[in-house]
């Protein structure tokens, strides 16, 4: 099997939709002779900012020199770049063959059915972290906790909970409490407990209960334990207990997440993998996020970021004065419409001087005309497909000289980084 097909593959199974048992990754696992048993994990759930907490978790254990696996999700671009051992994606010739080796399990696999395209991945991540010999994974959830593909583990080493707000509401729940609920279920005996700082009380109430009927403490940082030196694109500067970091990446709500993976550094040092100063600063440093308000410096400058619920288009919101220097930007934008559009668009109308909608590639997608409809009276313009919408955009961006803004969700930022990219290129080569 070539990584071509590979890729389709796996794709070819995302009409089967999402999946909420275990039973069928419990299965495959079983047949692979549960190589998950082998993994020293740190597993983390909530709803904003897990793959920036868990990119900074895993760049820390790197830098102290442990093999370090690491697993997120949505792919902002390429899926190998959501499984990596110390920043390197999974090779193509070794996913195309873990790939073949997974679809080989079918016949054994009739009674319960195929894996999904997520629990494909998440037992395919598991089975080459097992076999690299990693010293340790940094998992994220993919949707929720308890029932989530990724939530096969009887001990991990810590379980991290960033800020839970309302979000797939639809599967989770309506209220805070209720989604929170659903993500402790991946809180196990005799695992460190870590929350982030600006967890909601709400939230906190279910993790602390939760907490105490399995006889564990949750470690939080205060929120005000950071200090803000200097924020510019692509470089925000911070010190904490009189040490000071730096983060090559966008948005003061970052570090919220960095005080959570130092917190959770901590704890999992008292388990026998420590790191030193040094090494949680080189660690920070090299972390890099990609469609998380990512700045592109080409001319003019383009914002990626695949924020697509309130609480991720305000830390958005927030850092557009920082990197756009009172230039009003252009927003492109795409979202589904499982999403609270209405939220989304209410928060960054005021922000912009026009709207390009679009229609992701997902099944979930709302069309472009009716997001362009929760966006007027601003301007909004309906182009499909994605890089249509993305020339016009930066067109009108260009004329009147001011940052493009892509975003709404992973599926259109992702979709239409390697574009962004290409005009960074473009700038450099015209000087």
């Amino acid at each position: 099997m070539t990584f071509e097909q590979a890729k389709n593959c796996i794709a070819g199974r995302k009409p089967l939709g999402m999946s909420f048992e275990l039973y069928r990754v419990e299965r495959a696992l079983t047949l692979l002779g549960h190589p998950e048993q082998a993994l020293r994990v740190i597993h983390i759930a909530g709803t904003n900012g897990k793959g920036s907490t868990t990119a900074m978790i895993a760049a820390m254990f790197t830098a102290a020199g442990y093999r370090t696996g690491r697993y997120t999700s949505p792919a902002p671009a390429d899926l190998r770049d959501t499984i990596t051992i110390d920043a390197a994606p999974i090779p193509e010739d070794v996913f195309a063959a873990l790939t073949e080796e997974i679809e080989g399990l079918t016949p054994q696999m009739q009674d319960v059915g195929p894996l999904t395209e997520f629990e494909f991945v998440t037992v395919l991540t598991f089975l080459w972290f097992a076999r690299e010999h990693t010293d340790l994974c940094v998992v994220e959830c993919g949707l929720g906790g308890d029932t989530d593909a990724t939530n096969v583990f009887d001990a991990p080493l810590a379980t991290v909970f960033t800020p839970i707000s309302l979000d797939h509401t639809n599967l989770l729940g309506t209220t805070v409490a209720d989604i929170a609920r659903r993500k402790i279920g991946i809180m196990k005996p005799k695992a460190a407990v870590i929350s982030a700082p600006d967890q909601s009380e709400e939230a906190l109430g279910v993790l602390y209960e939760r907490a105490a009927a399995l006889g564990l403490t949750v470690r939080m940082r205060h929120p005000g334990a950071a200090t803000v030196i200097e924020q510019k694109p692509n470089r925000l500067t911070f010190e904490v207990d009189d040490k000071v970091y730096a983060l090559s990446v966008n948005g003061a709500f970052q570090i919220g997440n960095a005080l959570t993976a130092l917190e959770t550094v901590d704890a999992v040092a008292a388990q026998g993998f420590p790191v030193s100063d040094e090494a949680k600063r080189a660690g920070l440093l090299t972390v890099r996020l990609p469609c998380r308000q990512e700045w592109i410096p080409s001319n003019p400058p383009i914002l990626l970021d695949g924020a697509h619920n309130p609480q991720g288009v305000a830390a958005l919101a927030e850092s557009i004065p920082h990197l756009c220097g009172g230039r009003t930007p252009v927003l492109l934008t795409g979202m589904l419409r499982d999403k609270d559009v209405a939220a989304v668009a209410g928060i960054l109308r005021p922000l912009v001087q026009a709207v390009f909608c679009c229609t992701p590639d997902n099944p979930r997608a709302l069309a472009a005309e009716d997001l362009a409809a929760v966006y007027r009276p601003l301007e909004a313009a309906v182009i499909d497909p994605p890089e249509a919408a993305f020339d016009a955009a930066w067109a009108q961006a260009r004329t009147h000289g001011c940052p493009l803004i892509v975003g709404g969700s992973f599926y259109v930022s992702g979709a239409l980084r390697a574009k962004a990219l290409e005009k960074k290129l473009e700038s450099e080569k015209k000087g």
